[in-house]
């Protein structure tokens, strides 16, 4: 049974040059060569093959399950990779790859992303007013939206002669 390594190594090779070493050339038959399903093998070649830092992943991916010790300080060991990251993304760079150009610029400061700001009312203030005009459309239509007020004497716009009548 050929492994998962093995494997990766195999897909790292073009069609080409695994047939002049006498291996499948074709994912499909990568796949049944070493007894795994088509949609393993393109999971694993994206993964390890066409990401710009499938070296650092294969670098760092456990075999087995790993068990940290008690004295195990993630931070510490992740600062202590960084050398490979920050390689592997120049490569990546180099190699023209726009995920790890991105990064690149994001990290040197290069690039801020924009978002899309909208002023105005929310999708739930606009249903909340909807509302509200509505229930007030169906009180006027029902005769309950008018309100009578009392007005004092001193507002009356009409002539003291009618209003005495």
């Amino acid at each position: 049974m050929i492994t998962k390594l093995e494997t990766i190594k195999m897909l790292k090779l073009t069609p080409l040059q695994r047939r002049d070493k006498g291996l499948p050339e074709s994912l499909d038959d990568v796949a049944k060569a070493v007894g795994k399903h088509i949609v393993t093998i393109r999971k694993w070649k994206k993964e390890f093959v066409d990401n710009p830092f499938a070296d650092v992943i294969a670098k760092t991916t456990p075999t087995k399950a790993v068990r940290p010790s008690k004295n195990y300080d993630s931070k510490k060991t992740l600062q202590g990779r960084s050398e490979e990251v920050d390689a592997a993304l120049f490569r990546a760079v180099a190699a023209g790859k726009t995920e790890a150009i991105k990064l690149y610029k994001q990290l040197v400061g290069d690039l801020i992303e924009k978002k899309e700001v909208t002023f105005g009312l929310s999708a739930d203030e606009i249903t909340r007013r909807n509302l509200e005009a509505e229930r007030r459309s169906r009180d006027f239509r029902d005769g309950s939206g008018y309100r009578v007020e009392d007005l004092s004497e001193g507002l009356s716009v009409l002539p003291k002669e009618i209003c005495e009548d």
